[in-house]
């Protein structure tokens, strides 16, 4: 079977069990890249022609072109599903993903104020400002806004865009 076949039928097969149309496009945009990739370094165009060792040199590939662990990651979850669907359909006799391991992500420390902090920034606000009924629930809007921005800023990639 022609991978491009394969891979049009398994978005064909998302669309009916009403996948959202967000996780359609991107699994299309990984799996042409993919399917580029295994054309043009391998000259794979045939399911049948796919190795688990061609999935790892891929990885390998996306590292080398300085790309994150958790892109690496999504790709090849979209590499993973695709492998899983053939795998279902029973084109191939095995799962060519089983051996294929993610790659390692870095572990995100998220800074949160230490109670010395927090004591300081309401020392602060009680010389300068008299806590009021105004005054403390925007030093508590501070302080949670600052603990959020610093997990968004070091965990969470940006939202997908919609087509």
């Amino acid at each position: 079977m022609l991978f491009n076949e394969l891979i049009q039928e398994f978005l064909f097969d998302c669309k009916i069990r009403d996948l959202s149309e967000v996780t359609i496009y991107n699994y299309s945009k990984q799996l042409s890249l993919f399917e580029r990739y295994l054309s043009e370094k391998h000259g794979v165009t045939l399911l049948e022609q796919l190795t688990t060792q061609q999935i790892k040199y891929y990885i390998s590939f996306l590292q080398e072109q300085g790309r994150k662990p958790s892109y690496i990651n999504d790709m090849l979850k979209a590499i993973k599903v695709l492998c899983a669907y053939a795998h279902r359909e029973e084109y191939t006799a095995t799962l060519l993903t089983k051996r294929v391991k993610n790659v390692k992500e870095p572990k995100v420390l998220i800074h949160t104020f230490s109670d010395k902090e927090i004591k300081r920034l309401v020392k602060y606000y009680d010389k300068t400002i008299r806590i009021t009924a105004i005054a403390m629930p925007n030093l508590l809007h501070f302080i949670t806004f600052s603990a959020i921005t610093a997990t968004k800023n070091h965990s969470t990639p940006p939202p997908a865009r919609r087509v």
